[in-house]
């Protein structure tokens, strides 16, 4: 069974995909704002703050979503697939914004966050056709 069938015979768990993955974004910028500090992605505390507290936020909705999702779950399917968009494009922004002030550290964090990010919205995509089909 591929890892696309798993989610196809329990389409609630990407919910649950999306729900870890926020976590892992959130903990990580967490610990380089709180513990690591500054230097480390050379930003100012507002785009890592903003970032794990809106990674927080998808979370807890991908949670909710996986806890209490019962008939419109391929509407809220739609919605964390927009959302992870949307963080895509704020990582991009910031990159951007701070391509003279970013360091080596916080670009290959940021490329690989937005790697996994498009693997999970393929992921989600195709649970989503599968049964839109």
């Amino acid at each position: 069974m591929s890892n696309i069938e798993s989610f196809i015979n329990a389409p609630k768990k990407v919910f649950l995909l999306d729900a870890i993955g926020a976590f892992f974004s959130m903990f990580i910028l967490f610990l380089v704002h709180e513990v690591i500090h500054y230097n480390f992605f050379n930003l100012p505390n507002t785009p890592i703050v903003f970032m794990y507290c809106l990674a927080g936020s998808y979370m807890i909705f991908s949670i909710i979503s996986y806890c209490v999702v019962l008939n419109n779950w391929k509407q809220l399917l739609q919605i964390v697939i927009t959302l992870n968009w949307i963080y895509i494009i704020i990582i991009i922004g910031v990159i951007f914004l701070f391509k003279n002030e970013i360091t080596l550290h916080g670009l290959c964090y940021f490329i690989v966050e937005i790697v996994v990010l498009l693997l999970v919205i393929t992921i989600e995509c195709k649970v989503l056709k599968h049964f839109r089909n």
